[in-house]
Protein backbone atom coordinates (compact mmCIF):
# COMPACT_ATOMS: atom_id res chain seq x y z
CA UNK A 1 0.00 0.00 0.00
CA UNK A 2 2.83 2.19 0.71
CA UNK A 3 4.88 1.29 -2.60
CA UNK A 4 1.26 2.03 -4.45
CA UNK A 5 0.58 5.32 -2.71
CA UNK A 6 3.59 7.14 -3.49
CA UNK A 7 3.38 5.93 -7.45
CA UNK A 8 0.03 8.31 -7.54
CA UNK A 9 1.32 11.23 -6.16
CA UNK A 10 4.76 11.12 -8.16
CA UNK A 11 1.74 10.69 -11.05
CA UNK A 12 -0.06 12.92 -9.75
CA UNK A 13 2.67 15.89 -9.43
CA UNK A 14 3.84 14.80 -13.31
CA UNK A 15 0.01 15.63 -14.24
CA UNK A 16 0.07 18.87 -12.63
CA UNK A 17 3.76 20.33 -13.80
CA UNK A 18 2.24 19.42 -17.60
CA UNK A 19 -0.68 21.27 -17.36
CA UNK A 20 1.47 24.79 -16.43
CA UNK A 21 4.37 24.04 -18.59
CA UNK A 22 1.68 24.11 -21.55
CA UNK A 23 0.07 27.49 -20.17
CA UNK A 24 3.49 28.91 -18.95
CA UNK A 25 2.22 29.73 -15.46
CA UNK A 26 3.87 29.41 -12.49
CA UNK A 27 3.95 26.47 -10.26
CA UNK A 28 2.41 26.85 -7.10
CA UNK A 29 5.48 26.15 -4.27
CA UNK A 30 2.60 24.89 -2.05
CA UNK A 31 1.50 22.51 -4.20
CA UNK A 32 5.07 21.34 -4.64
CA UNK A 33 6.48 18.56 -2.17
CA UNK A 34 10.19 17.40 -2.36
CA UNK A 35 10.40 14.22 -3.87
CA UNK A 36 10.65 11.36 -1.48
CA UNK A 37 13.74 9.46 -0.84
CA UNK A 38 14.28 6.33 1.13
CA UNK A 39 16.53 7.04 4.04
CA UNK A 40 19.67 5.01 4.21
CA UNK A 41 19.36 2.28 6.08
CA UNK A 42 21.96 1.62 8.29
CA UNK A 43 23.02 -2.02 8.59
CA UNK A 44 22.21 -3.34 12.01
CA UNK A 45 25.51 -4.52 13.59
CA UNK A 46 24.85 -7.90 15.29
CA UNK A 47 25.88 -9.18 18.57
CA UNK A 48 27.35 -11.60 17.95
CA UNK A 49 29.60 -9.55 15.71
CA UNK A 50 30.22 -6.84 18.51
CA UNK A 51 31.24 -9.54 21.14
CA UNK A 52 33.73 -11.42 18.54
CA UNK A 53 35.34 -8.17 17.95
CA UNK A 54 35.92 -7.23 22.05
CA UNK A 55 37.48 -10.48 22.09
CA UNK A 56 41.06 -10.53 20.91
CA UNK A 57 42.36 -13.25 18.49
CA UNK A 58 43.32 -16.75 19.93
CA UNK A 59 46.74 -17.47 19.17
CA UNK A 60 48.00 -20.59 18.42
CA UNK A 61 49.42 -23.48 21.14
CA UNK A 62 53.00 -22.83 19.91
CA UNK A 63 52.77 -19.16 19.92
CA UNK A 64 51.45 -19.77 23.48
CA UNK A 65 53.89 -21.93 24.76
CA UNK A 66 57.11 -19.75 23.20
CA UNK A 67 55.16 -16.35 24.68
CA UNK A 68 54.64 -18.04 28.00
CA UNK A 69 58.71 -17.64 28.92
CA UNK A 70 59.48 -14.50 30.45
CA UNK A 71 63.08 -13.13 31.58
CA UNK A 72 63.47 -13.56 35.43
CA UNK A 73 63.92 -9.83 36.78
CA UNK A 74 64.96 -11.07 39.59
CA UNK A 75 65.62 -7.08 41.26
CA UNK A 76 61.79 -6.24 40.30
CA UNK A 77 60.68 -9.42 41.78
CA UNK A 78 62.71 -8.98 45.22
CA UNK A 79 61.07 -5.54 45.44
CA UNK A 80 57.38 -6.23 44.71
CA UNK A 81 57.60 -9.39 47.12
CA UNK A 82 56.35 -7.80 50.15
CA UNK A 83 53.43 -6.32 47.87
CA UNK A 84 52.69 -9.85 46.89
CA UNK A 85 53.19 -10.81 50.21
CA UNK A 86 50.38 -8.50 51.69
CA UNK A 87 47.43 -8.20 48.35
CA UNK A 88 48.17 -11.99 47.34
CA UNK A 89 47.24 -15.23 49.27
CA UNK A 90 50.44 -16.84 47.18
CA UNK A 91 52.59 -16.57 50.08
CA UNK A 92 49.86 -17.71 53.02
CA UNK A 93 47.77 -19.99 51.51
CA UNK A 94 50.53 -22.15 51.01
CA UNK A 95 52.00 -21.41 53.97
CA UNK A 96 48.60 -21.92 56.28
CA UNK A 97 48.04 -25.74 54.34
CA UNK A 98 51.03 -26.35 55.53
CA UNK A 99 51.37 -25.64 58.76
CA UNK A 100 47.50 -26.88 59.40
CA UNK A 101 48.75 -30.30 57.88
CA UNK A 102 51.87 -30.70 60.01
CA UNK A 103 49.84 -30.27 62.96
CA UNK A 104 47.36 -32.10 61.89
CA UNK A 105 49.47 -34.93 61.45
CA UNK A 106 51.25 -34.85 64.78
CA UNK A 107 47.92 -34.85 66.47
CA UNK A 108 46.18 -37.32 64.91
CA UNK A 109 49.21 -39.69 63.29
CA UNK A 110 50.98 -42.70 65.70
CA UNK A 111 54.55 -43.14 65.43
CA UNK A 112 55.72 -44.98 62.64
CA UNK A 113 58.97 -46.68 64.17
CA UNK A 114 61.41 -48.89 61.50
CA UNK A 115 59.42 -51.98 62.27
CA UNK A 116 56.78 -52.70 60.03
CA UNK A 117 53.05 -53.70 61.61
CA UNK A 118 50.25 -54.38 60.59
CA UNK A 119 47.53 -52.04 62.55
CA UNK A 120 44.70 -50.43 60.87
CA UNK A 121 44.45 -46.94 60.13
CA UNK A 122 41.60 -44.66 60.93
CA UNK A 123 40.01 -42.24 58.45
CA UNK A 124 41.35 -39.38 60.23
CA UNK A 125 44.86 -41.09 59.88
CA UNK A 126 45.07 -41.72 56.44
CA UNK A 127 43.76 -37.99 55.69
CA UNK A 128 46.13 -36.70 57.89
CA UNK A 129 48.97 -38.98 56.22
CA UNK A 130 47.83 -37.72 52.25
CA UNK A 131 47.77 -34.17 53.77
CA UNK A 132 51.34 -34.37 55.49
CA UNK A 133 52.72 -36.23 52.15
CA UNK A 134 51.46 -33.61 50.09
CA UNK A 135 51.99 -29.98 51.58
CA UNK A 136 55.12 -31.11 54.31
CA UNK A 137 56.76 -34.13 53.14
CA UNK A 138 59.93 -32.88 50.75
CA UNK A 139 59.10 -31.64 48.80
CA UNK A 140 55.95 -30.73 49.66
CA UNK A 141 54.50 -30.01 45.95
CA UNK A 142 51.01 -29.18 46.46
CA UNK A 143 51.92 -25.91 48.45
CA UNK A 144 54.43 -25.16 45.77
CA UNK A 145 52.42 -25.69 42.85
CA UNK A 146 50.02 -23.51 45.06
CA UNK A 147 52.33 -20.71 45.85
CA UNK A 148 53.65 -20.28 41.71
CA UNK A 149 49.69 -21.01 40.26
CA UNK A 150 48.44 -17.82 42.52
CA UNK A 151 51.72 -15.45 41.91
CA UNK A 152 50.84 -12.24 39.76
CA UNK A 153 54.57 -12.25 39.31
CA UNK A 154 57.79 -14.02 41.02
CA UNK A 155 56.32 -16.98 41.19
CA UNK A 156 59.70 -18.85 41.70
CA UNK A 157 60.23 -16.84 45.16
CA UNK A 158 56.95 -17.91 45.93
CA UNK A 159 57.53 -21.42 45.78
CA UNK A 160 61.09 -21.04 47.44
CA UNK A 161 58.93 -19.46 50.41
CA UNK A 162 56.54 -22.54 50.26
CA UNK A 163 59.34 -25.05 49.99
CA UNK A 164 60.78 -23.61 52.88
CA UNK A 165 57.68 -23.41 55.20
CA UNK A 166 57.60 -27.45 54.12
CA UNK A 167 60.97 -28.35 55.51
CA UNK A 168 60.85 -25.89 59.07
CA UNK A 169 57.28 -27.70 59.39
CA UNK A 170 58.96 -31.21 58.74
CA UNK A 171 61.58 -30.28 61.37
CA UNK A 172 59.04 -29.83 64.21
CA UNK A 173 57.71 -32.76 63.18
CA UNK A 174 60.39 -34.27 63.51
CA UNK A 175 61.62 -33.03 66.91
CA UNK A 176 57.97 -34.23 68.42
CA UNK A 177 58.04 -37.11 66.87
CA UNK A 178 61.08 -38.50 65.53
CA UNK A 179 59.78 -42.38 65.10
CA UNK A 180 57.41 -41.17 62.70
CA UNK A 181 60.50 -39.45 60.43
CA UNK A 182 62.71 -42.11 61.33
CA UNK A 183 62.00 -44.47 58.61
CA UNK A 184 65.40 -46.06 58.24
CA UNK A 185 67.87 -47.12 60.75
CA UNK A 186 71.38 -45.92 58.74
CA UNK A 187 69.63 -42.28 58.40
CA UNK A 188 69.69 -39.93 61.69
CA UNK A 189 66.97 -37.72 61.82
CA UNK A 190 69.54 -35.01 61.63
CA UNK A 191 70.50 -36.06 58.19
CA UNK A 192 66.38 -36.21 56.99
CA UNK A 193 65.73 -32.68 58.64
CA UNK A 194 69.06 -31.06 56.68
CA UNK A 195 68.72 -32.94 53.45
CA UNK A 196 64.71 -31.41 54.12
CA UNK A 197 65.88 -27.56 53.90
CA UNK A 198 68.09 -28.47 50.94
CA UNK A 199 65.43 -30.20 48.63
CA UNK A 200 62.41 -28.41 49.35
CA UNK A 201 63.67 -25.21 48.71
CA UNK A 202 65.72 -25.57 45.21
CA UNK A 203 62.56 -27.58 44.16
CA UNK A 204 60.55 -24.65 45.78
CA UNK A 205 62.18 -22.69 42.55
CA UNK A 206 61.84 -24.84 40.05
CA UNK A 207 58.39 -26.31 40.42
CA UNK A 208 56.97 -22.47 41.63
CA UNK A 209 58.48 -20.78 37.91
CA UNK A 210 57.21 -23.91 36.32
CA UNK A 211 53.38 -23.21 37.94
CA UNK A 212 54.05 -19.94 37.19
CA UNK A 213 54.36 -20.44 33.58
CA UNK A 214 51.67 -22.90 33.30
CA UNK A 215 49.42 -20.15 34.57
CA UNK A 216 51.07 -17.49 31.70
CA UNK A 217 50.79 -20.70 29.05
CA UNK A 218 46.76 -21.19 30.24
CA UNK A 219 45.98 -17.16 29.46
CA UNK A 220 47.45 -17.20 26.42
CA UNK A 221 46.00 -19.98 24.70
CA UNK A 222 42.76 -18.98 26.18
CA UNK A 223 42.55 -15.46 26.15
CA UNK A 224 38.52 -15.28 27.02
CA UNK A 225 39.65 -17.31 30.51
CA UNK A 226 42.59 -13.82 31.10
CA UNK A 227 39.59 -11.30 30.31
CA UNK A 228 37.36 -13.15 32.90
CA UNK A 229 39.44 -13.03 35.40
CA UNK A 230 40.32 -9.50 35.54
CA UNK A 231 38.07 -7.05 36.95
CA UNK A 232 36.19 -4.72 34.75
CA UNK A 233 37.76 -1.68 33.06
CA UNK A 234 35.38 1.71 33.27
CA UNK A 235 35.67 1.68 29.32
CA UNK A 236 33.92 -1.89 28.83
CA UNK A 237 30.40 -0.39 29.27
CA UNK A 238 30.45 1.79 26.61
CA UNK A 239 31.95 -1.15 24.55
CA UNK A 240 28.77 -3.62 25.17
CA UNK A 241 26.18 -1.32 23.44
CA UNK A 242 25.03 -1.84 20.12
CA UNK A 243 24.60 -0.09 16.81
CA UNK A 244 22.02 2.10 18.06
CA UNK A 245 23.71 2.92 21.20
CA UNK A 246 21.57 0.82 23.09
CA UNK A 247 23.14 -1.47 25.69
CA UNK A 248 22.65 -5.47 24.61
CA UNK A 249 20.94 -6.42 27.07
CA UNK A 250 18.34 -3.95 26.97
CA UNK A 251 14.72 -4.93 25.78
CA UNK A 252 13.95 -3.83 22.22
CA UNK A 253 10.50 -2.02 21.87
Amino acid sequence: MARAKRTDRAEARRRYRATFVETDQPLDPELEEPPETDAPVRPARSRGASASAALPPRPSLLSAFRGSFRPIDLRGDIQALPAITIRSKAVWLPVLLTAASAVFYAVVAPPITTVATQTPATLEQTIASLLFQYFVYTPPVASIFLAGFLAPRASYLTGLIAGLAGAIALALVAVVKVGSIEGNETVSVGQFIQAAFVVSPVSGLFFGGAAGWYKRFLNMANPNRAAAGRPPRPGDRNRRRDANNRPLLARRR
